[in-house]
C-alpha cells in the first residue's frame, strides 16, 4: 500500500481555495521565519495559532460562520516573503503584520481570542491536551 493513498483514503482534505491556499502558503512562511529569526513567543505563538485556527476554518467553515470566528475573510492581503528580502526586512513584515492583526479591535484577534467557543474547536482541543 502506498502511504499516500492511506492518507489520502482515511484522513478527508477539505477543498481550498486558491486565495486561502497562498494565505496558508503567507502564514507558514511567517510562523517559520518567526521561529527561525525570533525570540518573540508572542510573535511566535501568533502565528502558530493563527495557522491553527485557520485549519480548523478549513474543516468546520459553516461552524466557525455561525459562530462569528471566520479568519480567511478578515485576513486581507498578507504581504508575501520573498527570496531577495533580507532576514531585517522579513522580521518587519511579519511584524507589521502581527500588528495590524493583533489590534484588540481585529476580527482576528477576537477570533482566535474566542475560538473554543466553537463546539468543534473546543472537543478537538480537548482531545490533544
Amino acid at each position: 500500500m502506498h502511504f499516500d493513498n492511506y492518507v489520502t483514503d482515511r484522513i478527508p482534505f477539505p477543498e481550498i481555495s486558491s486565495s486561502n491556499s497562498k494565505k496558508m502558503d503567507v502564514i507558514a512562511k511567517y510562523l517559520i521565519q518567526s521561529v527561525n529569526f525570533n525570540k518573540n513567543i508572542l510573535l511566535q505563538n501568533f502565528w502558530g495559532m493563527l495557522a491553527n485556527a485557520f485549519v480548523f476554518e478549513l474543516y468546520f467553515p459553516d461552524e466557525l460562520k455561525v459562530a462569528g470566528k471566520e479568519i480567511a475573510v478578515h485576513l486581507g492581503e498578507l504581504r508575501p516573503l520573498t527570496d531577495t528580502m533580507s532576514d531585517e526586512e522579513k522580521l518587519a513584515v511579519i511584524s507589521q503584520e502581527f500588528t495590524r492583526l493583533y489590534d484588540p479591535a481585529h476580527p482576528v484577534r477576537n477570533a482566535l481570542e474566542t475560538l473554543e467557543s466553537v463546539e468543534e474547536v473546543r472537543i478537538i482541543k480537548a482531545a490533544v491536551r
